[in-house]
Protein backbone atom coordinates (compact mmCIF):
# COMPACT_ATOMS: atom_id res chain seq x y z
CA UNK A 1 0.00 0.00 0.00
CA UNK A 2 2.85 2.35 0.39
CA UNK A 3 4.40 1.68 -2.35
CA UNK A 4 1.39 2.59 -4.60
CA UNK A 5 0.77 5.69 -2.25
CA UNK A 6 4.42 6.94 -3.41
CA UNK A 7 3.85 5.72 -6.84
CA UNK A 8 0.91 7.71 -7.53
CA UNK A 9 2.22 10.72 -5.89
CA UNK A 10 5.48 10.44 -8.07
CA UNK A 11 3.19 10.60 -10.55
CA UNK A 12 1.16 13.14 -9.84
CA UNK A 13 4.45 15.17 -9.28
CA UNK A 14 5.70 13.86 -12.77
CA UNK A 15 2.43 15.30 -14.08
CA UNK A 16 3.13 18.75 -12.97
CA UNK A 17 6.66 19.36 -13.89
CA UNK A 18 7.57 17.62 -17.57
CA UNK A 19 5.59 18.21 -20.65
CA UNK A 20 3.01 16.28 -22.36
CA UNK A 21 3.81 14.30 -24.84
CA UNK A 22 1.79 16.22 -28.00
CA UNK A 23 1.11 19.73 -27.91
CA UNK A 24 2.16 23.26 -29.31
CA UNK A 25 5.22 25.25 -27.40
CA UNK A 26 5.93 28.67 -28.60
CA UNK A 27 8.54 30.95 -27.05
CA UNK A 28 7.95 34.23 -27.18
CA UNK A 29 10.25 37.30 -26.63
CA UNK A 30 11.70 41.03 -27.60
CA UNK A 31 13.55 39.48 -30.95
CA UNK A 32 15.64 43.14 -30.98
CA UNK A 33 16.91 42.03 -27.12
CA UNK A 34 17.16 43.84 -23.80
CA UNK A 35 19.28 45.87 -22.00
CA UNK A 36 21.64 44.80 -19.30
CA UNK A 37 20.19 46.07 -16.47
CA UNK A 38 16.54 45.64 -17.50
CA UNK A 39 13.49 43.28 -16.75
CA UNK A 40 14.46 39.89 -19.45
CA UNK A 41 10.90 37.61 -18.96
CA UNK A 42 9.64 35.65 -22.55
CA UNK A 43 6.35 33.98 -22.55
CA UNK A 44 6.15 30.44 -23.32
CA UNK A 45 2.78 29.70 -25.05
CA UNK A 46 1.28 26.33 -25.22
CA UNK A 47 -1.94 24.05 -25.62
CA UNK A 48 -0.41 21.68 -22.96
CA UNK A 49 0.86 22.27 -18.87
CA UNK A 50 4.75 22.83 -18.88
CA UNK A 51 4.57 24.31 -14.57
CA UNK A 52 8.12 23.18 -13.86
CA UNK A 53 9.89 22.21 -17.35
CA UNK A 54 13.60 23.81 -17.28
CA UNK A 55 14.72 26.30 -20.00
CA UNK A 56 18.19 27.40 -20.83
CA UNK A 57 19.59 30.28 -22.68
CA UNK A 58 22.26 29.33 -25.31
CA UNK A 59 25.28 31.43 -26.33
CA UNK A 60 26.27 31.84 -30.40
CA UNK A 61 28.78 28.87 -29.27
CA UNK A 62 26.11 26.59 -27.98
CA UNK A 63 27.18 27.34 -24.24
CA UNK A 64 24.83 27.10 -21.33
CA UNK A 65 25.02 30.38 -20.07
CA UNK A 66 21.12 30.07 -18.05
CA UNK A 67 18.69 28.20 -16.47
CA UNK A 68 15.58 28.00 -14.87
CA UNK A 69 12.16 26.68 -14.50
CA UNK A 70 8.60 27.74 -15.61
CA UNK A 71 6.50 28.12 -12.76
CA UNK A 72 3.04 29.31 -12.32
CA UNK A 73 0.59 28.85 -15.15
CA UNK A 74 -1.18 32.01 -16.34
CA UNK A 75 -3.76 30.48 -17.80
CA UNK A 76 -5.89 31.27 -20.88
CA UNK A 77 -5.50 33.91 -23.12
CA UNK A 78 -6.52 34.56 -26.70
CA UNK A 79 -5.19 31.76 -28.61
CA UNK A 80 -3.65 29.13 -26.13
CA UNK A 81 -4.81 27.69 -22.75
CA UNK A 82 -1.50 28.14 -21.28
CA UNK A 83 1.09 30.83 -20.44
CA UNK A 84 4.41 31.05 -18.43
CA UNK A 85 7.05 33.28 -17.38
CA UNK A 86 10.52 32.42 -18.83
CA UNK A 87 12.73 35.09 -16.05
CA UNK A 88 15.88 35.26 -16.85
CA UNK A 89 16.59 39.23 -15.68
CA UNK A 90 19.25 38.07 -13.19
CA UNK A 91 21.44 37.11 -16.34
CA UNK A 92 23.24 40.67 -17.81
CA UNK A 93 25.85 39.40 -20.06
CA UNK A 94 25.77 41.13 -23.43
CA UNK A 95 25.98 39.06 -26.27
CA UNK A 96 23.63 37.35 -28.63
CA UNK A 97 21.48 34.09 -27.37
CA UNK A 98 18.55 31.75 -28.15
CA UNK A 99 16.40 30.53 -25.43
CA UNK A 100 15.35 26.84 -25.47
CA UNK A 101 12.49 24.55 -24.19
CA UNK A 102 13.35 21.13 -24.88
CA UNK A 103 13.25 21.02 -28.92
CA UNK A 104 11.32 24.31 -28.79
CA UNK A 105 14.02 27.17 -29.66
CA UNK A 106 13.07 31.04 -29.57
CA UNK A 107 14.36 33.50 -32.40
CA UNK A 108 17.64 35.25 -31.05
CA UNK A 109 18.13 38.39 -29.67
CA UNK A 110 20.59 40.71 -28.15
CA UNK A 111 21.49 41.40 -24.87
CA UNK A 112 23.74 45.25 -25.08
CA UNK A 113 23.41 48.84 -23.62
CA UNK A 114 23.39 50.35 -27.21
CA UNK A 115 20.61 46.97 -28.20
CA UNK A 116 17.92 50.05 -29.13
CA UNK A 117 20.45 52.22 -30.68
CA UNK A 118 19.94 51.56 -34.35
CA UNK A 119 15.78 50.77 -34.54
CA UNK A 120 15.61 54.45 -32.53
CA UNK A 121 17.84 55.86 -35.74
CA UNK A 122 15.40 54.24 -38.03
CA UNK A 123 12.10 55.00 -35.79
CA UNK A 124 13.06 58.78 -37.05
CA UNK A 125 14.20 57.48 -40.53
CA UNK A 126 11.10 56.69 -41.32
CA UNK A 127 9.79 60.39 -41.29
CA UNK A 128 11.77 61.32 -43.73
CA UNK A 129 10.33 58.82 -46.22
CA UNK A 130 7.21 60.82 -45.02
CA UNK A 131 8.37 63.78 -46.07
CA UNK A 132 6.39 65.97 -48.40
CA UNK A 133 6.86 69.13 -50.96
CA UNK A 134 10.38 69.69 -51.91
CA UNK A 135 12.48 68.64 -48.50
CA UNK A 136 14.91 66.10 -49.42
CA UNK A 137 12.47 63.32 -49.03
CA UNK A 138 13.87 59.17 -49.14
CA UNK A 139 12.83 56.33 -51.13
CA UNK A 140 10.54 59.55 -53.41
CA UNK A 141 11.14 62.25 -55.74
CA UNK A 142 9.44 66.00 -54.36
CA UNK A 143 5.95 65.56 -54.48
CA UNK A 144 2.62 67.77 -54.14
CA UNK A 145 4.58 71.08 -55.06
CA UNK A 146 0.98 72.64 -55.40
CA UNK A 147 -0.18 72.53 -52.19
CA UNK A 148 -2.54 73.43 -51.83
CA UNK A 149 -4.25 74.99 -54.94
CA UNK A 150 -7.61 76.41 -52.68
CA UNK A 151 -9.21 76.16 -49.71
CA UNK A 152 -12.40 74.63 -49.51
CA UNK A 153 -15.20 76.27 -49.07
CA UNK A 154 -13.66 79.99 -50.04
CA UNK A 155 -14.06 79.74 -53.94
CA UNK A 156 -11.78 82.98 -54.00
CA UNK A 157 -9.03 82.10 -51.75
CA UNK A 158 -7.20 81.00 -54.49
CA UNK A 159 -3.36 79.03 -54.15
CA UNK A 160 -1.74 79.08 -50.75
CA UNK A 161 1.89 77.71 -49.98
CA UNK A 162 1.41 74.62 -48.03
CA UNK A 163 3.42 72.47 -49.53
CA UNK A 164 6.16 70.49 -47.02
CA UNK A 165 5.05 68.66 -43.66
CA UNK A 166 4.81 64.97 -43.99
CA UNK A 167 2.70 61.94 -45.51
CA UNK A 168 0.26 61.18 -42.24
CA UNK A 169 0.13 57.52 -43.24
CA UNK A 170 0.18 54.82 -46.53
CA UNK A 171 -1.84 57.90 -48.00
CA UNK A 172 -0.53 61.23 -48.67
CA UNK A 173 -2.94 63.38 -46.99
CA UNK A 174 -1.73 66.17 -44.71
CA UNK A 175 -3.18 66.46 -41.10
CA UNK A 176 -2.69 69.11 -38.88
CA UNK A 177 -3.64 67.18 -35.48
CA UNK A 178 -1.27 64.74 -36.00
CA UNK A 179 1.40 66.45 -37.28
CA UNK A 180 1.50 68.86 -34.21
CA UNK A 181 1.50 65.77 -31.70
CA UNK A 182 4.31 64.29 -34.20
CA UNK A 183 6.12 67.24 -33.74
CA UNK A 184 5.10 67.34 -29.82
CA UNK A 185 6.51 63.75 -29.19
CA UNK A 186 9.98 64.53 -31.28
CA UNK A 187 10.83 67.86 -29.13
CA UNK A 188 9.58 65.75 -25.72
CA UNK A 189 12.20 62.85 -27.14
CA UNK A 190 15.02 65.36 -27.46
CA UNK A 191 14.43 67.43 -24.06
CA UNK A 192 13.47 64.36 -22.21
CA UNK A 193 16.71 62.22 -23.67
CA UNK A 194 19.00 64.95 -24.08
CA UNK A 195 21.67 63.85 -22.38
CA UNK A 196 21.98 60.81 -25.04
CA UNK A 197 21.29 62.45 -28.31
CA UNK A 198 23.35 66.18 -27.40
CA UNK A 199 26.06 64.49 -29.60
CA UNK A 200 24.95 65.17 -33.41
CA UNK A 201 27.00 61.74 -34.17
CA UNK A 202 25.57 59.71 -31.52
CA UNK A 203 22.68 57.08 -31.90
CA UNK A 204 20.92 58.61 -34.52
CA UNK A 205 19.40 61.44 -33.27
CA UNK A 206 21.60 63.37 -35.26
CA UNK A 207 18.80 65.12 -37.31
CA UNK A 208 15.86 65.22 -34.18
CA UNK A 209 15.42 68.66 -34.45
CA UNK A 210 16.12 68.87 -38.59
CA UNK A 211 12.74 66.67 -38.84
CA UNK A 212 10.96 68.20 -36.27
CA UNK A 213 11.37 71.30 -38.06
CA UNK A 214 10.12 69.64 -41.19
CA UNK A 215 6.63 69.58 -39.22
CA UNK A 216 7.02 73.03 -37.81
CA UNK A 217 7.54 74.91 -40.44
CA UNK A 218 4.62 73.37 -42.47
CA UNK A 219 2.12 73.58 -39.22
CA UNK A 220 2.86 77.50 -39.34
CA UNK A 221 1.90 77.73 -42.67
CA UNK A 222 -1.28 76.14 -41.71
CA UNK A 223 -1.67 79.02 -39.40
CA UNK A 224 -1.45 81.67 -41.89
CA UNK A 225 -3.22 84.28 -39.95
CA UNK A 226 -3.52 84.93 -36.64
CA UNK A 227 -7.60 83.83 -36.61
CA UNK A 228 -7.03 80.65 -38.87
CA UNK A 229 -6.05 77.27 -38.30
CA UNK A 230 -6.31 75.15 -41.27
CA UNK A 231 -6.39 71.30 -40.67
CA UNK A 232 -5.99 69.32 -43.30
CA UNK A 233 -4.03 69.10 -46.81
CA UNK A 234 -6.16 66.58 -49.40
CA UNK A 235 -9.40 64.81 -48.44
CA UNK A 236 -11.04 61.07 -49.45
CA UNK A 237 -10.28 61.82 -52.83
CA UNK A 238 -6.89 60.69 -52.34
CA UNK A 239 -7.93 57.26 -51.62
CA UNK A 240 -10.25 56.65 -54.75
CA UNK A 241 -7.36 56.67 -57.11
CA UNK A 242 -5.47 53.82 -56.74
CA UNK A 243 -1.29 53.35 -55.94
CA UNK A 244 1.12 55.23 -56.73
CA UNK A 245 3.98 57.34 -55.98
CA UNK A 246 3.74 60.67 -54.29
CA UNK A 247 5.68 62.39 -56.88
CA UNK A 248 3.56 61.08 -59.76
CA UNK A 249 0.08 61.50 -58.06
CA UNK A 250 -2.68 62.43 -60.67
CA UNK A 251 -4.29 64.59 -57.69
CA UNK A 252 -1.07 67.11 -57.84
CA UNK A 253 -3.12 69.84 -58.95
CA UNK A 254 -6.65 68.57 -56.88
CA UNK A 255 -5.01 68.88 -53.62
CA UNK A 256 -7.89 71.37 -51.35
CA UNK A 257 -6.74 72.80 -48.04
CA UNK A 258 -9.65 72.77 -45.52
CA UNK A 259 -10.84 74.74 -42.52
CA UNK A 260 -12.59 73.14 -39.59
CA UNK A 261 -11.40 75.44 -37.00
CA UNK A 262 -11.99 74.41 -33.38
CA UNK A 263 -10.17 74.29 -30.12
CA UNK A 264 -8.97 70.98 -30.33
CA UNK A 265 -6.80 71.98 -32.76
CA UNK A 266 -5.46 75.25 -31.35
CA UNK A 267 -4.49 73.57 -28.07
CA UNK A 268 -2.67 70.57 -30.11
CA UNK A 269 -0.88 73.65 -32.18
CA UNK A 270 0.09 75.67 -29.35
CA UNK A 271 1.49 72.86 -27.54
CA UNK A 272 3.91 72.06 -30.22
CA UNK A 273 5.22 75.79 -30.94
CA UNK A 274 5.41 76.80 -27.44
CA UNK A 275 8.21 73.44 -26.57
CA UNK A 276 9.95 74.17 -29.73
CA UNK A 277 10.20 78.07 -28.53
CA UNK A 278 11.57 76.94 -25.66
CA UNK A 279 13.95 73.94 -27.20
CA UNK A 280 15.61 76.56 -30.07
CA UNK A 281 15.69 79.43 -27.26
CA UNK A 282 17.84 77.39 -25.59
CA UNK A 283 20.03 76.53 -28.39
CA UNK A 284 20.87 80.17 -29.18
CA UNK A 285 18.08 80.38 -32.04
CA UNK A 286 16.19 83.09 -30.87
CA UNK A 287 14.83 84.10 -34.57
CA UNK A 288 13.04 80.70 -34.68
CA UNK A 289 12.00 80.78 -31.04
CA UNK A 290 10.33 83.74 -31.01
CA UNK A 291 8.52 83.07 -34.64
CA UNK A 292 7.33 79.85 -32.53
CA UNK A 293 6.22 81.03 -29.68
CA UNK A 294 4.15 83.70 -31.29
CA UNK A 295 1.99 81.50 -33.18
CA UNK A 296 1.57 79.49 -30.02
CA UNK A 297 0.26 82.26 -28.06
CA UNK A 298 -1.93 83.30 -31.02
CA UNK A 299 -3.42 80.08 -31.17
CA UNK A 300 -4.06 79.75 -27.92
CA UNK A 301 -5.56 82.87 -27.58
CA UNK A 302 -7.60 81.72 -30.92
CA UNK A 303 -8.51 78.81 -28.36
CA UNK A 304 -10.48 80.96 -25.84
CA UNK A 305 -12.73 82.78 -28.00
CA UNK A 306 -15.83 80.93 -28.97
CA UNK A 307 -15.31 78.77 -31.26
CA UNK A 308 -16.38 74.95 -31.78
CA UNK A 309 -14.67 72.60 -28.92
CA UNK A 310 -14.16 70.30 -32.07
CA UNK A 311 -14.52 69.61 -35.24
CA UNK A 312 -13.48 67.74 -38.39
CA UNK A 313 -12.05 67.98 -42.45
CA UNK A 314 -13.89 66.40 -44.47
CA UNK A 315 -13.24 62.73 -43.32
CA UNK A 316 -13.33 61.09 -39.46
CA UNK A 317 -10.02 59.36 -39.75
CA UNK A 318 -8.96 61.55 -36.74
CA UNK A 319 -12.39 62.66 -34.77
CA UNK A 320 -11.21 64.23 -31.42
CA UNK A 321 -14.00 65.33 -29.30
CA UNK A 322 -12.31 66.53 -25.94
CA UNK A 323 -10.37 69.91 -25.89
CA UNK A 324 -9.59 70.47 -22.64
CA UNK A 325 -6.28 68.07 -22.64
CA UNK A 326 -4.85 69.87 -25.92
CA UNK A 327 -5.73 73.31 -24.06
CA UNK A 328 -3.87 72.24 -20.62
CA UNK A 329 -1.43 70.73 -22.43
CA UNK A 330 -0.92 73.89 -24.35
CA UNK A 331 -1.22 76.10 -21.03
CA UNK A 332 1.69 74.26 -19.56
CA UNK A 333 3.83 74.27 -22.19
CA UNK A 334 3.36 78.21 -22.78
CA UNK A 335 3.98 78.47 -19.10
CA UNK A 336 7.36 76.38 -19.13
CA UNK A 337 8.42 78.64 -21.75
CA UNK A 338 6.98 82.30 -20.88
CA UNK A 339 6.92 81.94 -17.06
CA UNK A 340 3.62 83.62 -17.25
CA UNK A 341 1.26 82.10 -14.21
CA UNK A 342 -1.88 83.27 -16.45
CA UNK A 343 -0.99 79.95 -18.35
CA UNK A 344 -0.38 77.92 -15.24
CA UNK A 345 -3.74 78.62 -13.92
CA UNK A 346 -5.40 77.91 -17.08
CA UNK A 347 -3.37 74.17 -16.80
CA UNK A 348 -4.33 73.71 -13.29
CA UNK A 349 -8.13 74.11 -14.12
CA UNK A 350 -8.48 72.38 -17.15
CA UNK A 351 -6.32 69.51 -14.95
CA UNK A 352 -8.93 69.62 -11.95
CA UNK A 353 -12.19 69.68 -13.97
CA UNK A 354 -11.44 66.99 -15.79
CA UNK A 355 -11.56 63.41 -15.09
CA UNK A 356 -8.32 61.10 -15.65
CA UNK A 357 -7.39 60.12 -19.51
CA UNK A 358 -8.19 56.62 -20.71
CA UNK A 359 -4.55 56.41 -23.65
CA UNK A 360 -2.51 58.21 -25.06
CA UNK A 361 -2.19 58.64 -28.43
CA UNK A 362 -2.77 61.82 -30.99
CA UNK A 363 -6.31 61.99 -29.75
CA UNK A 364 -5.88 61.81 -25.71
CA UNK A 365 -2.88 63.99 -24.87
CA UNK A 366 -3.97 64.48 -21.15
CA UNK A 367 -1.26 61.99 -19.64
CA UNK A 368 0.85 64.37 -21.09
CA UNK A 369 -0.56 67.52 -19.65
CA UNK A 370 -0.28 65.74 -15.90
CA UNK A 371 3.06 64.74 -16.79
CA UNK A 372 4.31 68.33 -17.83
CA UNK A 373 2.35 70.12 -14.58
CA UNK A 374 3.20 67.49 -11.74
CA UNK A 375 6.18 70.00 -11.02
CA UNK A 376 3.49 72.85 -10.10
CA UNK A 377 0.39 71.33 -9.05
CA UNK A 378 -0.07 68.53 -6.57
CA UNK A 379 -3.48 67.17 -8.41
CA UNK A 380 -1.41 66.11 -11.92
CA UNK A 381 0.70 63.78 -9.63
CA UNK A 382 -2.10 62.20 -8.55
CA UNK A 383 -4.14 61.89 -11.64
CA UNK A 384 -0.96 60.33 -13.74
CA UNK A 385 -0.39 57.12 -10.33
CA UNK A 386 -4.56 56.77 -11.33
CA UNK A 387 -4.30 56.37 -14.35
CA UNK A 388 -0.47 54.00 -14.80
CA UNK A 389 -2.48 52.30 -11.84
CA UNK A 390 -5.63 51.28 -14.13
CA UNK A 391 -3.09 50.70 -17.28
CA UNK A 392 -1.39 48.12 -14.33
CA UNK A 393 -3.98 46.60 -13.32
CA UNK A 394 -5.14 45.50 -17.03
CA UNK A 395 -1.46 44.90 -17.74
CA UNK A 396 -2.24 41.86 -14.80
CA UNK A 397 -5.03 40.49 -16.26
CA UNK A 398 -2.82 38.80 -19.39
CA UNK A 399 0.54 37.16 -19.52
CA UNK A 400 1.66 40.06 -22.52
CA UNK A 401 0.88 43.08 -20.13
CA UNK A 402 -1.12 44.56 -22.52
CA UNK A 403 -2.97 47.57 -20.85
CA UNK A 404 -6.13 47.64 -21.82
CA UNK A 405 -9.32 45.79 -21.82
CA UNK A 406 -10.31 45.52 -26.19
CA UNK A 407 -8.55 45.82 -29.14
CA UNK A 408 -9.18 49.33 -30.92
CA UNK A 409 -7.94 50.92 -33.79
CA UNK A 410 -3.93 52.16 -33.20
CA UNK A 411 -3.51 49.81 -30.12
CA UNK A 412 -0.07 49.73 -30.44
CA UNK A 413 0.01 53.62 -30.62
CA UNK A 414 -1.71 53.70 -27.18
CA UNK A 415 0.42 51.36 -26.05
CA UNK A 416 3.67 53.25 -27.09
CA UNK A 417 2.15 56.13 -25.06
CA UNK A 418 1.33 54.08 -22.14
CA UNK A 419 5.09 53.40 -21.50
CA UNK A 420 5.76 57.09 -22.56
CA UNK A 421 3.85 58.16 -19.69
CA UNK A 422 5.52 55.37 -17.15
CA UNK A 423 8.42 56.61 -18.66
CA UNK A 424 7.63 60.42 -17.39
CA UNK A 425 6.35 58.95 -14.15
CA UNK A 426 9.75 58.13 -13.77
CA UNK A 427 11.59 60.67 -15.24
CA UNK A 428 9.94 63.41 -13.07
CA UNK A 429 9.49 61.61 -9.91
CA UNK A 430 12.33 59.38 -9.56
CA UNK A 431 10.40 56.47 -8.72
CA UNK A 432 10.46 53.19 -10.38
CA UNK A 433 6.94 52.18 -9.47
CA UNK A 434 6.05 52.05 -13.42
CA UNK A 435 9.10 50.86 -14.85
CA UNK A 436 7.74 47.26 -15.30
CA UNK A 437 4.59 48.39 -17.08
CA UNK A 438 6.36 50.47 -19.90
CA UNK A 439 9.00 47.52 -19.91
CA UNK A 440 6.17 45.25 -21.03
CA UNK A 441 4.86 47.72 -23.61
CA UNK A 442 8.82 47.98 -25.00
CA UNK A 443 9.01 44.01 -25.68
CA UNK A 444 4.87 43.29 -26.69
CA UNK A 445 5.92 45.53 -30.16
CA UNK A 446 8.88 43.81 -30.76
CA UNK A 447 7.46 39.98 -30.32
CA UNK A 448 6.64 39.29 -26.79
CA UNK A 449 2.87 39.07 -27.92
CA UNK A 450 0.44 36.06 -28.94
CA UNK A 451 1.26 36.59 -32.64
CA UNK A 452 4.83 36.60 -31.91
CA UNK A 453 5.76 39.54 -34.72
CA UNK A 454 7.53 42.64 -33.94
CA UNK A 455 5.41 45.06 -35.04
CA UNK A 456 8.69 47.41 -36.01
CA UNK A 457 9.52 46.54 -40.06
CA UNK A 458 12.79 45.55 -40.42
CA UNK A 459 13.43 44.60 -36.35
CA UNK A 460 13.38 41.28 -35.32
CA UNK A 461 12.95 37.88 -36.55
CA UNK A 462 9.70 37.86 -37.58
CA UNK A 463 8.01 41.63 -38.89
CA UNK A 464 6.08 43.05 -41.69
CA UNK A 465 6.96 42.94 -45.01
CA UNK A 466 3.19 43.69 -46.70
CA UNK A 467 2.25 47.20 -45.23
CA UNK A 468 -0.14 49.40 -46.41
CA UNK A 469 2.04 52.03 -47.45
CA UNK A 470 2.28 52.75 -51.30
CA UNK A 471 6.07 54.00 -51.49
CA UNK A 472 6.88 50.52 -49.81
CA UNK A 473 4.96 48.46 -52.17
CA UNK A 474 5.14 49.85 -55.52
CA UNK A 475 8.81 50.62 -54.98
CA UNK A 476 9.72 47.00 -53.42
CA UNK A 477 11.46 48.53 -50.04
CA UNK A 478 11.56 47.52 -46.66
CA UNK A 479 10.73 50.80 -44.65
CA UNK A 480 12.80 49.72 -41.67
CA UNK A 481 11.53 51.32 -38.26
CA UNK A 482 8.09 51.44 -39.50
CA UNK A 483 5.66 51.08 -37.08
CA UNK A 484 2.28 49.38 -37.74
CA UNK A 485 -1.24 49.78 -36.12
CA UNK A 486 -0.75 46.32 -34.35
CA UNK A 487 -3.83 43.92 -32.68
CA UNK A 488 -7.07 45.05 -33.41
CA UNK A 489 -10.28 43.23 -32.59
CA UNK A 490 -11.87 41.46 -35.92
CA UNK A 491 -15.66 43.37 -35.55
CA UNK A 492 -13.98 46.30 -36.87
CA UNK A 493 -12.67 44.66 -40.04
CA UNK A 494 -15.57 43.69 -40.61
CA UNK A 495 -17.21 46.79 -40.34
CA UNK A 496 -14.20 48.67 -42.57
CA UNK A 497 -15.32 45.72 -45.54
CA UNK A 498 -11.47 44.80 -45.22
CA UNK A 499 -10.34 41.88 -47.90
CA UNK A 500 -6.94 40.31 -47.42
CA UNK A 501 -4.68 39.90 -50.57
CA UNK A 502 -2.65 36.89 -49.42
CA UNK A 503 -3.43 34.12 -47.04
CA UNK A 504 -3.20 34.85 -43.21
CA UNK A 505 0.27 33.63 -42.41
CA UNK A 506 -1.22 34.32 -38.60
CA UNK A 507 -4.45 32.47 -39.16
CA UNK A 508 -3.71 30.04 -36.18
CA UNK A 509 -3.46 32.64 -33.63
CA UNK A 510 -6.69 35.08 -34.63
CA UNK A 511 -9.49 35.02 -32.45
CA UNK A 512 -12.55 36.69 -32.08
CA UNK A 513 -10.79 39.32 -29.72
CA UNK A 514 -7.49 40.19 -31.40
CA UNK A 515 -6.34 39.48 -35.01
CA UNK A 516 -3.01 41.06 -37.11
CA UNK A 517 -2.44 40.60 -40.68
CA UNK A 518 0.88 41.28 -43.11
CA UNK A 519 -1.29 42.32 -45.74
CA UNK A 520 -1.49 45.36 -47.49
CA UNK A 521 -5.23 45.64 -48.07
CA UNK A 522 -5.49 45.64 -43.86
CA UNK A 523 -5.00 49.47 -43.00
CA UNK A 524 -6.02 48.70 -39.75
CA UNK A 525 -3.45 46.38 -38.03
CA UNK A 526 -0.54 46.75 -40.97
CA UNK A 527 -0.57 50.64 -41.82
CA UNK A 528 2.32 52.77 -40.24
CA UNK A 529 1.82 56.62 -39.18
CA UNK A 530 3.70 59.33 -38.25
CA UNK A 531 2.69 59.79 -34.54
CA UNK A 532 2.82 56.27 -33.39
CA UNK A 533 6.21 55.95 -34.77
CA UNK A 534 7.07 59.17 -32.96
CA UNK A 535 5.63 58.10 -30.00
CA UNK A 536 8.06 55.28 -30.44
CA UNK A 537 10.89 56.80 -30.77
CA UNK A 538 10.11 58.20 -27.40
CA UNK A 539 9.74 54.79 -25.69
CA UNK A 540 12.92 53.28 -27.12
CA UNK A 541 15.10 56.18 -26.77
CA UNK A 542 14.11 56.05 -22.94
CA UNK A 543 15.39 52.70 -22.60
CA UNK A 544 18.27 53.60 -24.59
CA UNK A 545 19.74 55.86 -21.44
Amino acid sequence: MKIRLILLLFIFVSSCYLPLATGEILIRLNQVGYTPSSRKVAVVVSDQQLYGTKFFLLDTQGNRVFKGKLKQDLGAYLAFEHHYFADFSKFKKSGSYTLHLGETVSPPFQISSSVYKPLSRDLLKFLKTQRCGDTDPDNHKPCHLFDATMIAGKPHSGTIDLKGGWHDAGDYIKFTLTTSHTVYMLLLTYEINRAIISDRDQNGFSDILDEAKIGLDWLMKMHYRPDELLVQVQDLQDHNVGWRLPGKDPLANRRPAYSALSKTYCGSFSAALALASSIFKQLGDRTYAEKCLLHAIEAYSLSQTDIPEYSTGPDSMYYDKISWDNLALAAIELHRTTDIRRYLKDAKRYIDENDPIDWLSWGDVGGLAYARSMQYHFESSMKLEETLLRFENNATLNPFGYPFRTFLWGSLSSQTGVGILAALYNYYTGSKQFDKLAERQRDFILGCNQHGVSFVSGYGTLYPQHLHHQISYLKGVVLKGAVVGGLVAPGLLRRQNIKLERQDMFARFQTDKAVYHDDRNDYLSNEPTIACNAQALFLYAWFSR
